[in-house]
């Protein structure tokens, strides 16, 4: 052990002798080795210089959480510790990586290379169903195969000798065409000159760039320049901290700003602020320049509707990283654009601002994360599609122990290109999911479409089926089976199979000639061999997208009450019955669906779907009786329930009433009137707030239920 510190500290001397990239360390063995190898860095790089992510070597304050990576974006750092000992998460890894200044140091902590694939980590819950366990991680198998190949990766591995190259930064690197002051780049300096220049009467413009070449500061600049024009400035992004690299290149340009508060800036009176992205002060920006950071992380709508608020705008996204895929923003914006008649003006940043070109850390992750999509060009608006015959494509299913190395660009690119919030945590549900299964489409060795899906319910919800049915429990994962299950109030559903799937995309020229529908097909004939009961697919819900899973045999299932984070539309659940065990069902499904659908704020939005009547019938009855006892027994949120509400009190109205209890029923329907305006609910009988209604709500229910006439009733028995 001596002896790899002392060789690790020769090897960080010899690096401060010239100028080096920056560089990935791996260190592998027990916890206890480990941490004498971090105690070594640390005695070199202060505390002051170095960031530790993950908590499973080390506890304490100076350490982040895994699940708070987020909070890294803006920060710098010499020395960067990753703990592999929590878990491998590519967006955290991606994230942490940013974070590296020029000439430092990334160190990846984790248990013995040959254990790692099969070692259990300790925070998996961001992949893993309820029920499920990662036996062996493929993914962590591939990063292992590429710290072996990569000669510019040093090791530390216990017991073995330690190897550490030097990686220098060549020698014409170190002399670059340096631009004017304040600019980091030439490049940086080439994009503010262009946009600055035409600010006066700039429309839409987007800059985009991996992560490190100075694109947030670059806004920043440009922010600058408007206020020296006179012109006021509204930034706005996902999360508040992008800002700070935009304020810090606003200071760039206009050193004499003065600042208000931390979100506002002031130039001789001319303002620039940061406001969330549904601040109400977006809504009309006619005299102001919009800057909107990080344009991928938000949903395809809002954006819609913030470039639509304002006359001038500016977008930045990251190409690749954590926040969404900045290709498949493009292509799905540049056509909204295209039909509003409006130009966009495209920048890329290419020269990174805080290390060196040819930089060996980034180049790493990027292809151990299969990043590198250079293969699939951004496509033209209006390109006209390829024709094929459906004859000519082969639909395969992947074996998840190659699909990173054979096919993971390909896949992970096609994803990235069709939903544009594809991040590269992709990966670990595509190869270490133990449920999750991709369908290829090739045609001439190219892949074309992908189908990727998931196995849900069965056995590993029998155990907490009826927790689940009645509304008491929600598990990780399983959304189909438990979305149905708790729809119909029926543990049965919990338990039954399904295929959900989770993603199907299409390279964009070849769209349209039937292609998606082959891989379901595929799926569908499989799922009948596999003795599977249904498949099912959630998506933002738009007429096109109805008509096409209908085109499929889907049904639509459950409407969702909120909106689909990427799309901005309201999600929906559609099913394909496969077997008799739901077809036997599909009459009750139709049913809670329509029933659902009466109480929906926006059910005009969902227009495409069935919407003939239904009626009641005994199998019916049942299911809003088990809705009503499970919400009676505090089991089941109102919220679940509103339906089988509005169905008692359309049931009672034609029934003789023992005194006192109009008077609970009138309380019922004034709740049911005013669940659009709740407030007028509270106001009218003095209530402080939502669980307070609730409660009055469910006191109401509760007294009405003791009548035995309406007990009668609803146990279906015949009281005249």
């Amino acid at each position: 052990m001596h002896n790899h510190q002392s060789n690790l500290q020769d090897w960080l001397h010899q690096r401060r002798q010239g100028q080096s990239h920056r560089q990935l360390l791996v260190v592998a063995g027990s916890h206890a080795y480990c941490q004498q190898i971090i105690n070594s860095l640390a005695e070199e790089f202060p505390s002051s210089v170095t960031t530790i992510l993950g908590r499973a070597l080390l506890n304490n304050n100076e350490t982040l959480e895994l699940k708070r990576y987020r909070d890294l974006l803006g920060s710098e750092c010499e020395l960067a510790i990753y703990d592999g000992f929590d878990a491998l998460r590519p967006n955290a890894l991606l994230a942490l990586l940013g974070t590296v200044v020029s000439g430092g140091l990334m160190v990846l902590c984790c248990p013995p290379l040959s254990q790692w694939p099969t070692y259990q980590e300790q925070t998996t819950g961001h992949y893993l169903s309820f029920g499920e366990s990662c036996l062996v991680s493929h993914l962590r198998g591939y990063v292992v195969a590429e710290f072996k190949r990569c000669k510019r990766v040093a090791l530390c591995c216990e017991g073995d000798t330690p190897y550490l190259p030097l990686d220098s930064v060549d020698g014409t690197a170190l002399e670059p065409d340096l631009p004017p002051s304040p600019f980091a780049t030439s490049d940086q300096h080439r994009v503010f000159n262009h946009v600055a220049g035409a600010l006066k009467n700039l429309r839409y413009t987007l800059i985009t760039a991996h992560r490190g070449r100075g694109k947030s500061t670059l806004m920043g600049m440009l922010a600058g320049q408007s206020l020296l024009n006179n012109k006021p400035v509204l930034i706005t992004s996902r999360h508040e901290s992008a800002a700070e690299m935009v304020f810090k290149g606003l200071a760039l340009i206009c050193p004499a700003i003065q600042k208000i508060t931390p979100q506002q800036y002031s130039y001789n009176g001319v303002l620039c602020r940061w406001v969330p992205i549904d601040h109400t002060s977006l809504k009309n920006l006619s005299d102001h320049l919009l800057i909107i950071d990080e344009a991928a992380a938000l949903p395809i709508p809002q954006l819609k509707q913030l470039c639509g608020a304002a006359s001038s705008v500016l977008l930045s996204t990251t190409m690749l990283g954590y926040e969404g895929s900045g290709r498949g923003f493009i292509t799905r914006f540049l056509p909204w654009l295209n039909k509003q008649n409006a130009l966009l003006n495209h920048y890329t940043l290419h020269s990174p601002v805080r290390w060196f070109d040819d930089d060996p850390l980034e180049q790493f992750w990027h292809s151990a994360f299969a990043l590198n999509t250079t293969y699939m060009p951004l496509i033209e608006i209006n390109q006209a599609p390829s024709p094929i015959a459906n004859s000519q494509v082969t639909i395969t299913s992947i074996d998840k122990r190659t699909l990173i190395d054979t096919y993971g660009e390909q896949i992970l690119g096609l994803l990235m290109q069709a939903h544009y919030q594809t991040t590269a945590d992709e990966l670990i549900r595509l190869t270490d999911s133990p449920n999750q299964h991709t369908l290829i489409a090739s045609y001439k060795e190219k892949i074309i479409g992908v189908l990727n899906y998931q196995l849900e319910g069965g056995d590993s919800l029998r155990p907490v089926a009826n927790e689940i049915a009645s509304g008491s429990r929600r598990v990780n994962g399983h959304l189909s089976a438990q979305a149905l299950a708790l729809l119909v109030a029926d543990p049965h559903f919990a338990i039954l199979n399904y295929w959900r799937i989770n993603r199907i995309a299409i390279i964009p020229e070849y769209r349209r000639q039937g292609i998606g529908s082959q891989l379901i097909a595929t799926l569908q004939n499989k799922a009948v061999e596999a003795g599977i009961d249904g498949i099912t697919t959630s998506f933002g819900n738009t007429e096109m997208l109805t008509s096409f899973w209908q085109q499929q045999q889907f049904q639509p299932v459950k409407p969702g009450l909120k909106k689909d984070a990427s799309s901005g539309e309201y999600s929906l659940l559609m099913l394909r019955a496969i077997s008799e065990n739901i077809t036997d069902f599909s009459q009750l499904i139709r049913y809670r669906f329509h029933q659902e659908l009466a109480l929906h704020p926006a059910n005009n939005a969902f227009r495409a779907c069935d919407n003939a009547s239904v009626t009641d019938t005994p199998s019916t009855l049942a299911c809003n009786v088990r809705i009503l006892d499970a919400l009676i027994q505090k089991h089941r949120s109102i919220q679940h329930s509103k339906s089988a509400i509005a169905w008692l009190l359309r049931v009672v109205k034609a029934q003789p009433l023992a005194p006192g209890l109009q008077y609970h029923i009138d309380i019922l329907n004034d709740y049911m009137t005013t669940l659009d305006n709740p407030e007028d609910f509270l106001g009218h009988y003095k209530l402080t707030g939502k669980r307070a209604a609730e409660a009055f709500v469910l006191e109401q229910l509760s007294s009405i239920y003791r009548d035995k006439h309406i007990v009668a009733v609803l146990a279906g028995k015949n009281t005249n």
